[in-house]
């Protein structure tokens, strides 16, 4: 879909068609505007807000066609980024005026709600937050790059829209102080307050789900919330029929054990909720994350896998007896007990089955695998869903899903199968596993009844012989080979200016996730071909970025600096990168070499990767560098700040 504004410039990337106004001032930063949109009404929705935009001095980026904003709205892709169809990027001071023009023209549109923002007009899909503009980016200590936006007094504020509105301490509400929305007042609870939420269970694009009181029967219920609009395909389902979808599988259950019970169905505005009894505190992967896989060697009888399977085939086989296909059985949706060993429910009945009908869907590696393009799906399905379950149980690792070959993904599971559960004590359980896993559903079946009836290890016809990749040092020469190509494609990739021109976020430059701890790994491979030339221009690239960097060794500026260091000393009489961002010509940093606090006010790190021992110790590495080219006071430089180091870690 082309947008064009007279005097604007247009161009596109891959999500987005952007309109930048040259009027603009340049800005990291300030108040902008989300318009919401169905994918269907897009291109309605742009032809009205266009002339408006062209009436002010603002940049602004569309959704590039419906099926772009379709995976929007999905929440797959991020769920900051539903229902945010237009951005607009408004000139300081004209946020409201715009706003409230754009309502004028949008009243009674229907979009997906933007939860990181507040709503200019209840009747009008126009929202407004403060957040970045180009803006800056740091490395967080989970090693992702991460939105962080200055204030006029040096305080950093996270940029990243979450699940809630969220403003920075110096910037004013301009809708508040012109008597628009505001705050709305929180509601006392859920349907007409008879719901107290008491606790979330998880966040979602798609609803959230709460644990909460009924506060007039006086039992704790769950309560599941689908947002309007959300993750709406093609025929217009969206997230709200995936949940009375569920309600009427629940429905149709009611009674079975391992099910929740449907208690209740109302909507508030737009979103409509289920209330349902609970069933646990922790679902099997994270009960696998933090206790282990699942193992039949007799160590823990509380958490042998054949119990588990032998339960949760149970609930299926009761499931299956009321006419439902769950069609999404995996460890998130199995909700482990404390009533006993193997204990356990089986949730989320969104894209199941009832009687032949449902709104369609399925997990890759589960019961995607199997599911049939058209028609019904079938019990044997599940079985598949249940053995890529136990896959995990044992493993802690979900089913391969790297190749476009279903055949070859489930062989590579299945080969780490057998590294994960050797032996005979486990050979029962690893034929049960290979059988429910097959392509072929007489054979899952059959897997399953020999489960249900205790006879695993009576199957007349021999196991299936899992094939392994050939490992040997040619195949980790092909491996080297092709990574080292891949990762110097990378680095070529990273310097090409037409492509940053056109990235949203830019490229990192630290060594956790960025150009340095591309390049630090590029330079052991140096004698491949193009590692060289790609390594000299990565290197110069790094050296010419202007970044606000803290001092970390794997997330700042002492591992950009020792990663130059090493790519100079490759370089050897040929010419070097250049000296690190922020560093002069002697390579004395502009900035303090170590941190007065941490990330959240308190005391600095300690640790290797943003903290105090990894600045020491990239100092005693960059020392060593400059020892060698002759550098006596750069490396006392060094060693000095790594003494400090020791001492602030010596000290506490």
């Amino acid at each position: 879909m082309a947008v064009s504004i007279a005097g604007r410039t247009a161009w596109s990337d891959d999500t987005w068609s952007y309109l930048n106004d040259p009027r603009m001032p340049a800005m990291e930063h300030g108040w902008k505007l989300h318009v919401s949109a169905r994918p269907g009404d897009l291109d309605t929705v742009t032809g009205l807000v266009l002339p408006v935009l062209s009436r002010y001095v603002c940049h602004a980026k569309v959704a590039r066609d419906p099926e772009t904003l379709r995976r929007l709205n999905s929440g797959t892709v991020s769920a900051g980024a539903v229902g945010k169809a237009i951005t607009v990027y408004p000139l300081p001071g004209t946020v409201v005026e715009v706003a409230r023009d754009l309502a004028a023209v949008l009243r009674d549109r229907e979009g997906p709600r933007v939860v990181s923002d507040r709503r200019v007009d209840p009747r009008a899909p126009v929202y407004y937050r403060y957040g970045p503009f180009t803006g800056d980016y740091r490395t967080g200590r989970s090693g992702r790059l991460e939105s962080v936006m200055t204030g006029p007094d040096g305080r950093v504020f996270d940029g990243l829209a979450v699940g809630r509105y969220r403003c920075p301490p110096w910037a004013e509400d301009p809708f508040a102080t012109a008597a628009g929305p505001g705050a709305a007042p929180s509601a006392p609870g859920l349907g007409g307050g008879r719901y107290t939420v008491t606790a979330g269970i998880a966040r979602a694009a798609h609803g959230n789900v709460y644990r909460a009181l009924d506060t007039t029967l006086g039992r704790p219920v769950v309560v599941k919330q689908a947002r309007a609009f959300v993750g709406e395909d093609e025929s217009g389902t969206d997230a709200r029929h995936r949940l009375r979808n569920e309600h009427t599988v629940l429905t149709a259950l009611d009674g079975v054990p391992g099910v929740p019970r449907a208690l209740d169905y109302f909507a508030h505005r737009s979103d409509e909720y289920l209330v349902m009894s609970g069933c646990g505190d922790r679902n099997l992967r994270r009960e696998i994350l933090r206790n282990g896989p699942y193992q039949d060697d007799g160590a823990r009888p509380g958490r042998a896998l054949s119990v588990l399977a032998v339960r949760l085939l149970r609930v299926l086989d009761a499931i299956h007896g009321r006419n439902v296909v769950v069609r999404d059985l995996k460890p998130d949706n199995v909700v482990l007990d404390a009533s006993g060993p193997g204990h356990c429910h089986v949730i989320d009945f969104g894209i199941s089955e009832c009687a032949g009908a449902g709104p369609g869907g399925a997990t890759p590696g589960y019961s995607e695998p199997v599911l049939r393009a058209a028609g019904p799906a079938a019990p044997a399905d599940d079985h598949y869903a249940l053995g890529a379950t136990l896959f995990f149980a044992a493993t802690g690792m979900d089913p391969v899903i790297v190749d476009t070959d279903h055949e070859v993904n489930r062989d590579r599971t299945l080969a780490c199968l057998s590294w994960a559960l050797p032996g005979r004590a486990h050979r029962e359980i690893r034929s049960t596993i290979t059988g429910l896993l097959s392509f072929e559903a007489a054979v899952r079946t059959a897997a399953a009844d020999r489960l249900g009836t205790g006879t695993a290890g009576a199957a007349r016809r021999p196991a299936r012989r899992t094939t392994h990749p050939r490992v040997d040092r040619d195949l980790l020469d092909e491996i080297l080979e092709h990574t080292t190509d891949f990762c110097a494609g990378e680095a070529e990739a990273i310097v090409d200016p037409v492509r940053a021109a056109q990235l949203n976020v830019p490229t990192s430059v630290d060594v956790y996730g960025g150009s340095s701890g591309l390049g630090l790994e590029l330079l052991h491979h140096a004698h491949r071909p193009r590692v060289r030339a790609a390594v000299t221009g990565l290197a110069r690239w790094t050296a010419e970025q202007s970044r606000n960097l803290p001092p970390g060794l794997y997330t700042g500026r002492t591992g950009v600096q020792l990663f130059l260091a090493e790519a100079e000393a490759e370089a050897g009489s040929e010419e070097g990168p250049g000296k690190a961002p922020g560093t002069d010509a002697d390579g004395r940093s502009a900035h303090p070499a170590l941190p007065d606090r941490g990330p959240d006010g308190g005391p600095p790190e300690a640790d290797l990767i943003a903290g105090v021992a990894g600045i020491g110790l990239g100092r005693v590495l960059l020392a060593r560098h400059a020892l060698r080219s002759g550098h006596r006071q750069a490396a006392d430089r060094h060693l000095a700040v790594a003494a400090d180091c020791d001492r602030m870690l010596a000290s506490g």
